[in-house]
C-alpha cells in the first residue's frame, strides 16, 4: 500500500512536469478593469483622510489642530469598528473599542517619535 502511494505520487508530480514544460507564460499587462478597481479603491481611501484633513484646513493653531484631527479620526476609528462589528460575532462595542484603542497606541507611538 506504501509503495502505491509512492509511485501515485511521482506519476503526478511527472504528469505535472510535463504539462508546466509545454506550457506557455501568460502575458502580463494592465486592462482597463485594473484602472476601474484602482480608482474605486482610490475613492473610500481619500474619502477617509476629509475628517482629519478638516481641523487642519479650519484652525489657526496648527498644535490644536493636530490634536483635534487625532480625536477625530480615533472616533471614526470607534464609529467604523462599532459598524464593522455588528457584521461579526463580537460585541459591536468592543470590535469599536478595538479599533479605537489601535489608532490611540498608533498617536501615542507618533507622539513619542516626535509627530
Amino acid at each position: 500500500m506504501r509503495t502505491n502511494l509512492w509511485s501515485d505520487r511521482d506519476r503526478l508530480y511527472k504528469s505535472l512536469l510535463a504539462l508546466s514544460a509545454r506550457a506557455r507564460p501568460v502575458r502580463k499587462g494592465l486592462r482597463r478593469q485594473d484602472f476601474v478597481s484602482a480608482f474605486i479603491v482610490f475613492g473610500p481611501v481619500s474619502a477617509t483622510a476629509v475628517p482629519g484633513v478638516i481641523p487642519l484646513l479650519l484652525l489657526a493653531d496648527s498644535n490644536l489642530a493636530l490634536h483635534v484631527s487625532n480625536w477625530v479620526l480615533i472616533l471614526l476609528l470607534f464609529v467604523v469598528g462599532y459598524w464593522w462589528g455588528r457584521y461579526t460575532v463580537a460585541p459591536p462595542w468592543r470590535v469599536g473599542l478595538t479599533a479605537m484603542l489601535i489608532g490611540v497606541f498608533m498617536v501615542l507611538v507618533a507622539v513619542a517619535l516626535g509627530g
